[in-house]
């Protein structure tokens, strides 16, 4: 469960790592319709369709980087109590070793870490239920598609990327 821990720890500084690099990106492209003349329209809704995909991506991984926070916090929690169940099953082992013989006190022990395997187990399985969850409706979402509400909706966007353009070079001018 360490390594699990140190994984996910890994996977997340990746994230924030990428987030800041996709931020950097965005100041780049700002830049770039700040500077683009207002007679070539097309490059800086091009760069506004950059900025509006890269805003896309690290609202992702934001998320992605909130569900990573709470994932290791969770399994934080449930190591520290492993380690804190394991500790008192040996204090109580020795207890029983000192009252009892040696197979009695090797059966109540396995009896109980069975149990705390389950546990163990039934984390890990909430955990993949829930990230199938995440992948169904990714798919699901990702899958629907419709040629007229394709026409509309690339038309919508490129009103929405030419007031983008349009509040950049606002804010440009202003400062």
């Amino acid at each position: 469960m360490e390594s699990a821990l140190k994984n996910m720890e890994e996977d997340l500084s990746r994230l924030k790592a990428r987030c800041a690099s996709l931020r950097e990106e965005e100041a780049r492209w700002l830049e770039r319709v700040k500077k683009i003349g207002e007679d070539d329209e097309e490059t800086a809704l091009e760069c506004a369709r950059r900025i509006k995909r890269i805003r896309i991506e690290v609202k992702s991984l934001e998320e992605q980087g909130d569900e990573y926070q709470q994932l290791i916090g969770r399994l934080r929690e449930d190591i520290h109590k492993i380690d804190d169940r394991l500790a008192q099953l040996k204090r109580k082992k020795n207890s029983l070793a000192a009252r009892s013989s040696r197979a009695g006190a090797l059966k109540n022990i396995s009896g109980r870490e069975e149990d705390l395997f389950n546990d163990v187990d039934g984390i890990f399985s909430k955990w993949e239920h829930k990230v199938l969850e995440k992948e169904i409706v990714n798919d699901c979402v990702l899958g629907d598609s419709d040629a007229l509400a394709a026409r509309f909706e690339n038309e919508e966007e490129k009103q929405e990327l030419l007031l983008l353009v349009q509040e950049i070079r606002t804010k440009g001018e202003s400062s």
